[in-house]
């Protein structure tokens, strides 16, 4: 691992532009970067995709050690462009990404060490769709999507059986290799939908149907489930979580009155979880939603936050998030 240089740490602490609350703290921040995704392996193997402003590169970023080293790993090559939009890691060693190649078909990569080399195995590389989420039980059984479709693989990506959906998946969880999650919609056509699969993913049932009807387009963006009773859902453009504790047959609504809209979010239990807000702000409750405390603030520059949040994730109680101005 190459080794942050202490110095440059201890200074990016004394000047980041935001107040840390709740034992946050900043493990690397180069304004020169902006950090949309990242994945907790385990607690101390992280992962996280940036890019260079200046260059356009998209990179990997991995610590093995909770944050305090950090190699960066080029994914841009030659006239191989590819750009990042989702991160998958089903053990430190087995990874995925997924996104788009030369801004005109979807991509879909693996790696098998740790993130040092990447093999592509996208199904149906002409597909000018984008992989939209990516989920693995381990090395070799996952699922990824793209507009309709969604993809299986028992071979670690080696061949693809492909599913035509009726709705366009934005995230999945798989719970097995036969039960599974699905939330997403269809502008103008479905509403928001969280869907359930019992057999791998070639059918599914509507579990959750647009919570929110005073939006005329919505769909579900973001899927947390924490065990197979308990998920939560959030809806694109508003500051509303929805819950269920019994596998879908019932939902409630938990509103995190602090924030305009929820970008990201994560739920270790039913009660106890961490919302991202849209104005740089993460806050954090530990009872279902019915109070919410700051856990961490981004400073207002002249034009809004210094820092916006994109991407939280947790392992084993161990949490990171990143965001622009180069901050995890």
């Amino acid at each position: 691992m190459k080794t942050l240089n202490k110095f440059f740490l201890i200074a990016a602490l004394a000047v980041i532009p935001a107040t840390v609350k709740a034992k946050w703290s900043a493990v690397r921040f180069d304004s020169a970067n902006i950090f949309r995704n990242i994945y907790a392996a385990t607690p101390n193997d992280v992962f996280s995709t940036g890019t260079d402003p200046n260059f356009g590169e998209y990179f990997l970023l991995r610590s093995d050690d909770g944050g305090t080293t950090w190699d960066s790993i080029v994914l841009n090559t030659g006239a191989d462009e590819y750009q990042v939009f989702e991160l998958f890691f089903s053990d430190a060693n087995n990874g995925f990404i997924g996104g788009r190649k030369n801004n005109a078909s979807q991509n879909l990569l693996k790696t098998i060490d740790n993130g040092t080399t990447w093999t592509d195995i996208t199904p149906e590389p002409s597909n000018i769709e984008t992989i939209s989420s990516i989920y693995f039980l381990d090395g070799q059984t996952g699922w990824a999507t793209s507009g309709f479709n969604l993809y299986s693989t028992t071979n670690g990506g080696s061949s693809w059986n492909t599913v035509v959906l009726g709705f366009v998946p934005q995230d999945i969880y798989f719970m097995d290799a036969l039960v599974g999650y699905a939330c997403g919609g269809s502008a103008f056509s479905t509403p928001a939908v969280v869907m359930k699969t019992t057999d791998g993913g070639q059918n599914w049932n509507q579990v959750l149907a647009n919570v929110d009807p005073n939006w005329f387009v919505s769909t579900n963006l973001f899927l947390n489930v924490v065990d197979a009773n308990t998920l939560f859902t959030s809806q694109e453009w508003t500051n509303k979580l929805y819950r269920t504790t019994d596998a879908g047959a019932t939902w409630d609504t938990i509103v995190c009155d602090s924030v305009m809209q929820i970008v990201d979010f994560h739920f270790e239990s039913a009660d106890s979880g961490h919302v991202l807000s849209d104005l740089g702000q993460l806050f954090y409750t530990n009872d279902g939603g019915v109070t919410w405390n700051l856990a961490y603030s981004a400073e207002w520059g002249l034009y809004g936050p210094t820092v916006i949040f994109f991407s939280l994730d947790f392992s084993q109680g161990v949490g990171y998030v990143c965001g622009s101005s180069g901050l995890i």
